[in-house]
């Protein structure tokens, strides 16, 4: 996945330095919000939407850390479909909220919306039909060294257990401890 970062406040910079962490994007902020000499940023003297306009085709996915409104306005003018346009999220400059913005289920922003909504440690807000009918978050827990495929067996005996299946599920939770 080829990602740009974009953010356009110092309290977003924060925000996009730990996505950047994360998920190893291309960082990219106005020079006049950024304080050192950071190489992990791409500074930009022009508008951000110019800058837009200069990256646009070479990132499959966008995470713009400003308002919503700012970034419809950016993006408006290459939008084409659903098929070719990169997926788009769009957070607040807190990181409360990841907001899955253009190409949600095709390109990948809904998935996109909720890895950045636990990194930050905020809420992922999905709108699109397919995914609004998924209503269960399954726990899971389990001894270390526990397969894939037993873990599989289990969420799939549970969700047999109370007459639902894998495609109502919107989310699989366990304990950071055993993460890996």
């Amino acid at each position: 996945m080829s990602l740009a970062i974009i953010a356009i406040t110092t309290h977003g910079l924060t925000v996009a330095g730990k996505l950047q962490d994360n998920l190893k994007g291309d960082l990219y902020a106005p020079k006049n919000i950024i304080n050192d000499n950071n190489p992990n940023i791409t500074a930009y003297e022009t508008t951000t939407k110019n800058l837009i306009e200069k990256i646009w085709s070479r990132y499959n996915s966008f995470i713009f850390i400003m308002a919503l409104g700012i970034v419809s306005r950016i993006i408006k003018d290459h939008i084409e479909n659903k098929f070719k346009d990169p997926a788009i999220v769009v957070v607040d400059e807190m990181g409360r909220y990841a907001i899955s913005t253009l190409s949600g289920h095709e390109g990948g922003a809904n998935r996109l919306a909720e890895k950045v909504a636990l990194i930050c440690g905020g809420d992922f807000v999905i709108t699109t039909g397919s995914e609004a009918t998924k209503t269960l978050i399954a726990g899971m827990g389990c001894r270390r060294g526990t397969s894939a495929d037993q873990l599989e067996e289990t969420l799939h005996e549970g969700l047999k257990q109370i007459n639902r299946t894998v495609n109502e599920v919107r989310l699989i939770a366990s304990v950071e401890d055993k993460e890996d």
